[in-house]
């Protein structure tokens, strides 16, 4: 029977911090599943999937612990089960427009009021080449409730383009990708 691990750490960055992890999980009986992992401000910050025998999660727990000496800062969580996504469509959005402080939230809002859950996000800023100002860039990978039409998702997501004043592009993995 295997356990599920999801973990994140942070820590300064410096190479070997991946090694350091991957090491310290196979050598504990782990497997790494799946990760995200960037550079921020400086420092290493990632969230990892590990899968491993349920006899060996208190050793693997201990070992990544011990990692805490090392400078990193982990957390640790059981993993649940994941959903089987019954009752949802998946759909991907581009989001692209003039950053403001708070449009993350105001994106994310918008989504939760409408009960669209974000399964990723990915989202930076530039320096804009004519404005001068940043530019905030987004893809977002949601799933939206099978009681909404895409029709009434592209909708509503017009509504918010319009109040933000940025582009999203729509697409509901099924061939139709919409730029509203």
């Amino acid at each position: 029977m295997k356990s599920t691990l999801v973990l994140s750490v942070i820590g300064p960055d410096r190479p070997g911090i991946v090694d350091d992890l991957s090491s310290v999980i196979i050598d504990n009986g782990g497997n790494w599943l799946e990760s995200r992992m960037c550079n921020l401000a400086g420092q290493f910050a990632g969230i990892l999937q590990v899968e491993c025998p349920v006899g060996r999660k208190a050793g693997l727990i201990t070992a990544l612990n011990a990692l805490e000496g090392a400078g990193f800062k982990i957390q640790l969580a059981s993993g649940g089960n994941d959903e089987d996504g019954l009752g949802r469509a998946n759909i991907e959005l581009e989001i692209t427009g003039p950053d403001h402080p708070g449009i993350v939230h105001d994106i994310s809002h918008f989504l939760a009021q409408r009960n669209i859950s974000i399964a990723d996000m990915d989202s930076h800023c530039e320096e804009g080449a004519m404005s001068g100002g940043y530019v905030f860039h987004s893809r977002i990978s949601a799933s939206i409730p099978n009681s909404q039409s895409i029709n009434e998702v592209e909708d509503a997501l017009d509504n918010l383009a319009d109040a933000l004043n940025v582009d999203i592009t729509l697409d509901d993995l099924k061939g139709r990708r919409t730029r509203i």
